[in-house]
């Protein structure tokens, strides 16, 4: 901050005034016409302001001094009060800390001597503060060992969104939805973008997603319409047997199926070489199971009355899907049943098996083809896990009061274990074997986690956690340990999503969807309000 000549001969004007020394106000006026300025300075120039000026800078150079000596942030009260605050003491402090003879004018041999000396000093400082900041470096390091939790920035954003998906294969291309009937595939290396544009039929764009090898990308729509796109952005086909908007999409391993399911309960495999249905299940493909299964549609369907208004209600029973196999899959089905079901050459008898247990609608399901063992979540925060061919829970995993958001299998030092997020805002590590937690954490205030997204890496070192919470933080978790006696879940990280802008503060959207680069360099989360972001992962 600076103060020009002008500034100051008005307030020393304005004090001559205040004083009644009318005379050497107008010599000064006279003098400097400062007189000129008085109806742009007056508005903002209050009563007393070069004294109170003057009592404030006395003031800041005691209170420094004070932080100097006692070395710390922190000044108690008895310190200020005890402090010799007058203007002969902050006299004798400038001239001690800079005599006289460094403030006159020199000549130029004395000038020319002086600069040599300032470069030396020049010199020392620079070599001081190098020093200072591998200190500072040092203790970051230091920092991040004993808990330290680094506030990160975004590399990029882009418009509110409720889905991004980057390559499988590729870090530098990711491909996002916008609310604004379009989608858009992103290069980072030539920092180009390709729009993909829809009708307006379609409504906003709720999901996209990479085929497993990144030579194409689906996006669902609002109206349940799916299209299939090059990675250069052409369309490739469209694909229409959805009436309703789709909440999940599946690619199978090979990516020749892609399973989609709607709120409506209706799921369909299309196959993607031929943009033909290969299997459709609804309520009326349920009906042709066996006799106990259509025993307890039955039942389910007398709960589900009409409504006062005589239009059915249609209940949700889900909301995620997987894949076994190339051949079989998972979705869910009445009565919070999870259905395995397998791609049949004239799509007949496609429900091979029925899973009970859940108590209500299923919110997460994932199936580890090493393990061969699957595990399914319900609203009520109840984790189930299911094994070959029984039809009964190999294990029920109880501790989240809330539903869960995310459900991964991770292996830590060659052993497995399940990893759990849910909308009570805590994170767990699962020993499933011995059905105990190892570990828990919560996000700050208890906020729920909306969803979540974790990177194995390629060695215990690299196993990293990203989540989003109801108040629009962004957090980045580590897991630490080698063994299930230390395995820590530790935040690393932490991005702040806000919204600026010039008229009242708005509402910072929630975190709709997270996705992490194939390298784990990078991690996109999309914002339902505001600006979605890219940030950078050290």
């Amino acid at each position: 901050m600076s103060v020009s000549v002008n500034e100051i001969n008005y307030l020393i004007w304005r004090y001559l005034q205040e004083s009644g020394l009318e005379v050497s106000a107008y010599a000064l006026e006279d003098e400097t016409t400062i007189n000129q300025l008085d109806s742009v300075y007056s508005p903002h120039v209050p009563l007393g302001c070069l004294v109170d000026l003057v009592q404030k800078g006395i003031l800041y150079s005691k209170m420094t001094d004070l932080v100097s000596a006692v070395k710390t942030d922190t000044i108690m009260q008895d310190d200020i009060i005890n402090l010799n605050f007058n203007f002969f003491t902050a006299l004798h402090e400038i001239n001690t800390k800079e005599p006289t003879e460094d403030r006159k004018i020199l000549s130029l041999e004395e000038l020319n001597g002086s600069k040599q000396t300032r470069e030396r000093s020049s010199e020392e400082e620079e070599t001081k503060v190098k020093q200072e900041d591998g200190q500072q470096q040092e203790q970051a390091q230091d920092g991040e060992k004993s808990g330290f939790i680094q506030v990160v920035k975004g590399l990029m954003n882009y418009d509110s969104s409720y889905s991004v998906s980057f390559s499988p294969n590729n870090p530098e291309l990711i491909a996002w939805s916008q609310r604004d009937n379009q989608s858009v595939i992103y290069s980072f290396n030539s920092n180009s973008e390709t729009k993909l544009s829809l009708p307006l039929a379609c409504k906003e764009t709720l999901i996209v997603s990479w085929s497993p090898k990144g030579s194409s990308l689906i996006t669902a729509s609002e109206n349940g319409e799916l299209r299939l796109w090059s990675i250069e952005g052409t369309l490739l086909s469209t694909l229409a047997m959805h009436h309703w908007p789709i909440v999940s999409l599946r690619w199978s391993p090979s990516g020749r199926y892609l399973l989609s399911l709607d709120i409506r309960n209706v799921a369909v495999v299309w196959d993607i070489t031929s943009s033909l249905v290969v299997a459709h299940l609804d309520k009326e493909s349920w009906s042709h199971a066996d006799k106990s299964f259509n025993d307890l549609i039955s039942k389910d369907s007398a709960n589900n009355e009409s409504s006062s208004t005589g239009s059915p209600l249609y209940k949700n029973y889900g909301t995620d899907t997987c894949w076994l196999d190339d051949n079989k899959f998972v979705i869910p089905g009445p009565k919070y049943t999870l259905l395995v079901c397998q791609v049949t050459s004239d799509n007949s008898n496609s429900i091979i098996g029925v899973l009970t247990g859940h108590e209500e609608s299923i919110c997460c399901v994932k199936y580890d083809p090493k393990l061969r063992l699957l595990c399914s979540a319900s609203e009520d925060g109840v984790i189930r896990i299911w094994k070959g061919n029984s039809t009964n829970s190999l294990q029920i995993l109880r501790g989240h009061a809330l539903a869960v958001s995310m459900l991964e299998w991770i292996t830590i030092s060659n052993r497995w274990f399940l990893l759990s997020t849910a909308l009570d805002g805590t994170m767990r590590i699962w020993d499933f074997v011995q059905n105990e937690t190892i570990d828990l954490v919560s996000v700050d205030q208890g906020q729920a986690i909306l969803c979540a997204s974790f990177y194995q890496g390629e060695d215990d070192t690299r196993k990293k956690i990203v989540t989003g919470d109801s108040s629009g933080s962004v957090c980045i978790w580590c897991i630490e340990g080698d063994s299930k006696s230390n395995i820590k879940i530790r935040q690393v990280g932490l991005y702040q999503h806000f919204e600026e802008t010039n008229e009242e503060p708005q509402e910072s959207g929630f975190v709709s969807e997270i996705s992490w680069s194939s390298d784990g360099s990078k991690v996109a989360v999309s914002f339902s309000v505001g600006k979605s972001v890219v940030i950078g992962i050290p």
